[in-house]
């Protein structure tokens, strides 16, 4: 998980800048709001000159021991005007990045978290300008995956992520019993013992 109140970039995150113009990047005029703490990512769609070029926002996600996931985030968003829709898509890699499936794609009304309007840089001040929102992830259990953000500019408004993780629930570790011992062997059967190591893990598959 990441609320972004670390040192960015950190090691979970890879930023990319196909433009080299305006990318995702961490900033700290976000305020009002204590659950999202004083900083997040964005991406300063307001000032950018690039119309349609897509950034991205990558991170790694290993779902080998879920069995159950989704990947939640909080988003905040002001439209400058009516007809100018900036686009924010959630993307998924199961092959190290050479193909991309969409997961989310909002953009617009669908994607704002304020029904007003700001033709200067536009910030977060409280928490009714964040909202959350969950990606079920059951696709891909069991899956390495690259997992991230997209966001396509419109020459809007800025654009906030924060508080992104993956929730879910987790298979318990085989762990090795302990006091094995083996009785009454002959050539066709044999009896075993043991003691189990996890109060929730009583049989063992030979």
């Amino acid at each position: 998980s990441d609320n972004f109140e670390s040192i960015t970039p950190t090691g979970k995150w890879l930023v990319v800048n196909p433009d080299n113009g305006v990318a995702f990047e961490k900033t700290n005029l976000i305020s009002g709001c204590s659950n999202n703490g004083s900083q997040a990512a964005y991406i300063n769609f307001r000032n950018s000159t690039t119309n349609g070029e897509p950034d991205y926002l990558f991170t790694k996600v290993n779902l080998n021991d879920y069995i159950s996931a989704n990947f939640g985030f909080q988003v905040a968003y002001a439209r400058y005007n009516s007809t100018v829709s900036d686009r924010l898509k959630v993307v998924v890699s199961t092959d190290c990045g050479e193909t991309f499936q969409t997961l989310y794609d909002k953009s617009g009304t669908n994607l704002a978290t304020t029904s007003s309007f700001y033709t200067n840089n536009w910030y977060p001040t409280n928490c009714i300008e964040w909202r959350t929102e969950n990606i079920n992830l059951s696709n891909y259990l069991g899956e390495e995956l690259i997992i991230g953000f997209a966001g396509e500019c419109r020459l809007g408004n800025n654009l906030f992520i924060d508080n992104v993780g993956i929730t879910g629930t987790t298979q318990s570790a085989c762990t090795e019993p302990i006091n094995v011992a083996a009785a009454n062997i002959t050539d066709q059967s044999a009896t075993i013992g043991w003691m189990s190591t996890d109060p929730q893990l009583l049989n063992y598959t030979l």
